[in-house]
């Protein structure tokens, strides 16, 4: 568990970046309605439940 931790410390930056991308688009959606196309949320929201699945395996 430790190794594969320590091994992802290099992969973190990216990933902090991607989740704070994610986290501005769905704040934006819904605290300002700002007019995001309906077809440009699920396709977010598709590619966010992909990162989550591959960071639950472990890669």
């Amino acid at each position: 568990m430790l190794k594969s931790l320590h091994e992802q410390e290099g992969k973190r930056d990216k990933s902090d970046v991607y989740l704070m991308v994610m986290r501005g688009i769905f704040k934006g959606f819904f605290e300002e309605g700002v007019g995001i196309k309906k077809k440009e949320l699920v396709k977010c929201t598709s590619s966010l439940i992909l990162y989550i699945n591959y960071r639950l395996q472990g890669k």
